[in-house]
C-alpha cells in the first residue's frame, strides 16, 4: 500500500503567490526533495568561497598553501625546487634553502598542481622543471642544487616527450 500525503505547492504566477494542494507518493516526496537539496548543494558550491571552483583561482595565481604545525604556510609554486615523498609525508624544497614536511602524500600535491611545469621523476620525487639545468643520459635530471635525481624506467619516455617538447 503506498501513503499518500496533501502536499500543498506554492507557486507564483504574475507576481501572485497562487497555491494548490495535491496528493504526492512518498517516492515522489523523495524525488522532489532530492531534487530540492540538490539544487540548493550547487548553488551552495557556487557561493561559497572555499570550494573547487574558487581553488582553481589560487592556483591560477601561482601559489598553494601548505598545512605545516600549526599554520598554514602559502608558498609561490614557482619557487618549489621539488618535493619528495616520505612515506605518507611530502617534504617540499624551495629555492630560499627551505624545507617543510607536510602530512599529506605526494600524490595529493601532483594532483593540485598537475597544471605546472612538474614532472614525476620517480616515486617519490615531483620535480620544478624550471630548476633542471641538465639531463644526464635520459636516466637523471640533474637539478640547479647539482642534486642528481634518478628518472624511474616507467618515466623516461615522459621525459623523452618533455625533452622533444622543448627542443
Amino acid at each position: 500500500m503506498i501513503k499518500e500525503f496533501a502536499v500543498i505547492i506554492v507557486q507564483k504566477s504574475n507576481g501572485k503567490e497562487v497555491s494548490q494542494q495535491t496528493l504526492l507518493s512518498v517516492e515522489q516526496l523523495r524525488q522532489l526533495f532530492s531534487n530540492e537539496l540538490q539544487l540548493q548543494s550547487n548553488s551552495f558550491l557556487d557561493s561559497s568561497p572555499n570550494t573547487i571552483n574558487d581553488s582553481q583561482n589560487y592556483r591560477d595565481l601561482g601559489k598553494i598553501f601548505i598545512h605545516v604545525n600549526d599554520s598554514y604556510i602559502c608558498l609561490n609554486i614557482d619557487s618549489i625546487i621539488k618535493c619528495e615523498a616520505s612515506g605518507n609525508y611530502t617534504k617540499f624544497f624551495t629555492d630560499k634553502k627551505e624545507e617543510y614536511l607536510v602530512s599529506k602524500p605526494l600524490k595529493y600535491y601532483q594532483d593540485l598542481i598537475v597544471f605546472k611545469d612538474f614532472f614525476r621523476a620517480n616515486r617519490s620525487v615531483l620535480v620544478n622543471l624550471k630548476f633542471v639545468i641538465s639531463v644526464y643520459k635520459r636516466e637523471a635530471i640533474v637539478l640547479s642544487t647539482n642534486e642528481r635525481i634518478t628518472v624511474s624506467v616507467r618515466n623516461k619516455s615522459k621525459l623523452l616527450e618533455i625533452i622533444n617538447k622543448y627542443t
